[in-house]
């Protein structure tokens, strides 16, 4: 029997999931939940197999709440299922450690395929998100900064030791403009926003020594 747990701010999913899970006999629901901060502390004293997970939670939002429960229960299978579109978030999130990604758009019994596939040791990949992935040549299987050029990289580590894009165009001797090129694709690969965001990324990995 697989024992799911739900975490959603909206009453209304939580609701059809736990109708859906319920019509199946190798599934359980074992609670369910509207915030972040609730399915990190409840998953230190509950057993579940499979958190299917909102990434749009209040308190501790969605991708914060992987990392946390990553780090306290790795072994915990996690299905995303958010109103965010695949294309602009599933990389980062299964990155981050969730096995599967689905967008609120696909029909809900995919959820049900999904928490199989995960519970299995498997990767749910959506066939959106596939053509996705193959169309930029993207390898969930490799860390994002295996897959940066030599140049990418260097920049990259520079950005993660604290020097601004002006300091690293002038130490490489290439234009600023250059370098910001630069740091636009590597926040592509990274999956961030920010250069901040690129720093804490180095840090994590143990890149900025």
């Amino acid at each position: 029997m697989i024992r799911v747990f739900i975490a959603d701010d909206h009453e209304i999913v939580r609701e059809g999931l736990i109708r859906l899970i319920s019509e199946c006999r190798d599934m359980t629901v074992c609670g369910d939940v509207a915030n972040g901060l609730d399915v990190v502390r409840r998953a230190k004293n509950e057993i579940w197999d499979v958190l299917v997970l909102d990434l749009s939670m209040p308190d501790v939002n969605g991708l914060e709440v992987i990392q946390q429960l990553k780090a306290v229960r790795p072994e915990l299978k996690i299905v995303v299922f958010t109103m965010y579109n695949e294309a602009s978030h599933a990389v980062r999130v299964l990155r981050s450690g969730a096995m599967a990604f689905l967008s609120k758009d696909r029909p809900p019994r995919e959820v049900l395929d999904a928490i199989r596939k995960v519970y299995r040791g498997g990767r749910y990949i959506t066939p959106t998100l596939a053509e996705y992935l193959f169309e930029r040549d993207i390898d969930l299987k490799k860390d994002p900064h295996q897959t940066m050029s030599d140049r990418e990289y260097e920049v990259f580590i520079l950005l993660g030791k604290g020097m601004k894009p002006i300091e690293i165009a002038a130490q490489l001797n290439l234009g600023y403009s250059t370098i910001t090129t630069y740091v636009h694709r590597i926040k592509g690969k990274l999956s961030v926003n920010s250069i901040g965001e690129i720093v804490q990324y180095a840090f994590r990995h143990g890149l900025t020594d």
